[in-house]
C-alpha cells in the first residue's frame, strides 16, 4: 500500500503535467488560428498616426467627440508645403491623427470609396490609396506615370524604377506620401462606377448586359493601365431614341443644342462636362461585329463604350484639346484592345483592316490626319497609337494626356490653385 504522502505527490505531479499540456495546446491553437484582421478597423496608437480616408466627408469635430483622446488631426498642403488642420476628412486625402494618453483606440472607417480622381501637386502629397487591396507598389505607381519620384507608406519607400518584388503590398485605405515631379491627375482604380441612365424603354436583360459591359470595360483599363475613369464625376446616358435622350437631358438640366446633329453623325460621344451618350440599339442581338467570324458575339455597343470611356480618361487626366488624330485614334486603339481580348486574337488581325484602308487609293495625304476629313483621323490615329505603343510602351499613350495637365507657377497661380481646391 502506497503512503498518503506519495499519492499526494503523484497527484500534484499529474496536475502540473496536465496544466502544462493544456497550456501548450492553447498556445498551439492561438498560433494556428490567429484572430482575423478587419481592414476597416484602424488602430490608433499614442502619438502620430498616418490614416487614409475613403468615404463621404466627415467633420473632424465629430471624430474628436467620438474619440476624446484624439489631440489633433492635420493634413498636408503640397502647394504651400505646410501642415494645416482641416474641418473635414475628405476622400483621397491622407491625415496625421495625433492621439494623447497611453492607450490605443480602435476606429472603424468606411471602406467603400466614393471617388477615384486625386490631384497630385508637384512635390510631396499625403493621399489615400483608394484602389483594391493587395496591389504591389509598382502596380500602384503605374497609374501615376513617369512623374513619380518616390512613394512612402508605413516604414517602406519605393523610388521610380525600383524592383518591387521585395515590397509588401498596399492595402485599400492606406495613407501614402507620394512625391511627383509635376502636377498629375491620378485616376485610381477605385471601382466607383458611373451612373447609367437609360433614356426611353429598355428591357431588363439588356440593361443588365450594358451594366455588365460597363464594369468589364472599367476593369480592363484598371488591368492594362492601372487607372479608371472616375465614375463619381461621370454620367452615362444609354438612349433608345433621340427624343428620349432630349427629354432626359431637359429633365437633368443639360443643354440640348447640337445634340441632334451629334446623334446622327456619331455612334456615341463623350462631353467634357462629365457625360457620355451611347445608343441602346448598339446592344441589340442583330447589332454585332462579325468580321471574318473573328469577333463572334461582340456587340457594337461594347466597343463604343470602350472608345468613349477612353475619352473620359483623356478628359479627366487633362483635356481633349489636342490633335484630332491623337484624340480619336487613341480611343479607337483602346477599343481595339477590348476587341482583341474578347476574341483572343493578335494585334495584326485587328490592324489588318486599318492598313488596307490606309493603303487604298482613296486614302488622303497624311497631313489630313490632323483634321476632320471623312473620319481618317480615326484610322491613321489608331495606327499611329499602335506604333507609339510598340516603340515606347502602352503607358506612353496615357503619359501624353498626363503631360497636358497645366500646373500652377508663381505665387499668384498658386493662390488661384489653392482657392480652387477650397471650393
Amino acid at each position: 500500500m502506497r503512503s498518503p504522502r506519495l499519492l499526494i505527490a503523484i497527484v500534484v505531479s499529474l496536475a502540473a503535467l496536465l496544466a502544462v499540456g493544456l497550456a501548450l495546446v492553447s498556445a498551439d491553437e492561438s498560433i494556428e488560428t490567429p484572430e482575423p484582421v478587419d481592414p476597416a478597423v484602424v488602430i490608433l496608437e499614442p502619438g502620430e498616426n498616418l490614416v487614409g480616408w475613403l468615404g463621404e466627408p466627415l467633420l473632424v469635430d465629430h471624430l474628436m467627440r467620438q474619440f476624446p483622446t484624439i489631440e489633433s488631426v492635420s493634413t498636408w498642403e503640397p502647394l504651400t508645403a505646410e501642415f494645416y488642420e482641416p474641418t473635414s476628412l475628405l476622400a483621397g486625402q491622407g491625415y496625421v491623427v495625433t492621439l494623447s494618453g497611453a492607450e490605443s483606440v480602435q476606429w472603424r472607417r468606411p471602406m467603400t470609396p466614393v471617388k477615384g480622381k486625386v490631384t497630385l501637386e508637384r512635390g510631396r502629397n499625403l493621399v489615400t490609396w483608394l484602389g483594391p487591396g493587395g496591389w504591389t507598389i509598382d502596380r500602384v505607381a503605374k497609374g501615376i506615370g513617369r512623374a513619380l519620384v518616390k512613394a512612402e507608406w508605413g516604414h517602406h519607400q519605393y523610388w521610380k524604377g525600383d524592383s518591387a518584388d521585395h515590397f509588401p503590398t498596399v492595402q485599400r485605405g492606406e495613407a501614402l506620401w507620394i512625391e511627383v515631379s509635376r502636377r498629375v491627375n491620378w485616376l485610381q482604380p477605385a471601382g466607383v462606377m458611373p451612373t447609367i441612365k437609360f433614356a426611353g424603354e429598355a428591357p431588363a436583360d439588356l440593361k443588365s448586359v450594358v451594366r455588365g459591359d460597363s464594369v468589364d470595360v472599367m476593369n480592363h483599363f484598371a488591368k492594362e493601365f492601372s487607372l479608371q475613369p472616375d465614375g463619381s464625376i461621370l454620367t452615362v446616358y444609354v438612349a433608345a431614341s433621340l427624343d428620349a435622350l432630349l427629354d432626359q437631358f431637359e429633365l437633368d438640366g443639360r443643354a440640348t443644342a447640337g445634340v441632334p446633329k451629334l446623334w446622327y453623325d456619331a455612334g456615341g460621344w463623350a462631353n467634357s462636362d462629365g457625360h457620355i451618350v451611347l445608343k441602346l440599339e448598339q446592344w441589340q442581338p442583330d447589332n454585332r461585329t462579325n468580321e471574318s467570324g473573328v469577333y463572334g458575339e461582340f456587340k457594337v455597343g461594347r466597343g463604343v463604350m470602350a472608345h468613349e470611356y477612353y475619352h473620359a480618361i483623356q478628359q479627366q487626366l487633362s483635356s481633349t484639346n489636342a490633335a484630332e488624330w491623337l484624340v480619336e485614334g487613341g480611343a479607337d486603339w483602346a477599343r481595339a484592345g477590348i476587341r482583341r481580348r474578347d476574341a483572343e486574337t493578335s494585334v495584326e488581325v485587328e490592324l489588318a483592316g486599318w492598313r488596307r484602308t490606309v493603303a487604298s487609293s482613296n486614302a488622303p495625304p497624311l497631313d489630313h490626319a490632323e483634321r476632320r476629313v471623312e473620319n481618317w483621323q480615326y484610322t491613321l490615329g489608331a495606327l499611329a497609337s499602335h506604333q507609339l505603343a510598340l516603340r515606347s510602351g502602352e503607358q506612353s499613350l496615357i503619359e501624353f494626356w498626363r503631360a497636358l495637365l497645366p500646373e500652377p507657377l508663381g505665387p499668384l497661380a498658386i493662390q488661384a490653385a489653392l482657392a480652387d481646391r477650397l471650393r
